[in-house]
């Protein structure tokens, strides 16, 4: 059986999940038989759910499932269950990022569910907004294509457009892991154009071809990147005023800091940032909350998918 992709695994996931009542006992086998897939795939997506559930992550509040030579038991009700799911803004936002990956579009009924969890104090139409403008947009088919490549070790060619490249161009390389940072997904290869480790933007990849040919992933050392790959040294910084209404929050702006707060209630941070698309999207999610001081470009691209966005709507 073809392995599955990482969307069709994370739907199969979720719907193993509508399963889980507390009580039942079923065979291995059988549940394999009715979910579509082996009795191998099934315990280890079943292993991936008993180490899931809910802070502060103790045996209480994982997912109550266990597997016994043939025998599956659910031994407990699933945590998220015991009472309304309540998220912060930061949290829905990160499931959000999450679900688009997958290949969930904005407007899938897990959004929507997704937008009633959230215990945020903005109104239907603004969260929304958020969800929808979190994450950068990136061709479905090529992330799940570099995920299968990676997963199977097997070099690709990336036709890659850096910013501000006029054309892209292309680079043959050893995929070794996807990461997410600052509101973008990320490649780290061996690139062997430059004969060393690189990070690629997955929505800077205009094509990609599979090569067929497979490599050994730790053939160049045991680790692709240093702790300093995503971080915050060398990027531009932004300089943001939060209102009153929007208190700033350090975890929710990776890399900054606070600078200042002013006699009215407002506070000066500074945010770095990897490009105008992450942070644009970050402050138009809150408009009228967070104010754009300097630089420019970011004040501009700030108006520019403002106006996009109200145009949709």
């Amino acid at each position: 059986m073809a392995k599955l992709s990482t969307a069709q695994r994370t739907r199969r996931l979720i719907a193993l999940l509508g399963r889980m009542e507390n009580g039942v006992v079923i065979s291995l086998a059988e549940m394999a038989a009715e979910v579509g897939s082996s009795s191998a795939e099934l315990a280890e997506d079943l292993t991936t759910l008993s180490l899931c559930g809910i802070a502060p992550y103790t045996p209480w509040e994982l997912v109550p499932v266990s597997i016994d030579g043939d025998r599956v038991e659910v031994f407990g009700s699933i945590p998220a269950m015991r009472g309304p799911v309540r998220l912060s803004l930061a949290e829905a936002e990160a499931l959000s990022a999450a679900l688009s990956a997958a290949g969930f579009s904005a407007d899938d009924p897990i959004n929507l569910k997704l937008a009633a969890a959230t215990s945020a104090s903005l109104d239907a139409e603004e969260l929304a907004r958020t969800l929808h403008t979190e994450t950068a947009k990136h061709d479905i088919a090529i992330f799940e294509a570099l995920a299968a490549a990676t997963r199977d070790h097997q070099a690709v060619v990336l036709a890659y457009q850096r910013d501000g490249d006029v054309a892209a161009r292309e680079r043959t390389v050893e995929p070794l892991q996807l990461l997410a940072d600052r509101g973008a997904w990320y490649l780290t290869a061996w690139c062997r154009e430059a004969d060393d480790f690189r990070t690629f933007r997955i929505d800077r990849i205009r094509n990609l071809q599979g090569t067929g040919e497979q490599f050994d992933p730790g053939a160049h050392g045991t680790s692709a990147l240093s702790a300093e790959a995503f971080s915050a040294r060398g990027l531009p910084v932004a300089r943001l005023r939060f209102t009153n209404q929007e208190s700033y929050i350090e975890r929710d702006w990776p890399g900054s800091r606070l600078i200042e707060r002013l006699e009215n209630g407002d506070e000066l941070a500074e945010v770095p940032f990897a490009g105008t698309d992450w942070i644009a999207r970050r402050v138009v999610a809150r408009l009228g909350r967070v104010e754009v001081l300097e630089p420019e470009v970011v004040r501009e691209a700030v108006v520019a998918l403002a106006r996009e966005e109200s145009s949709q709507h």
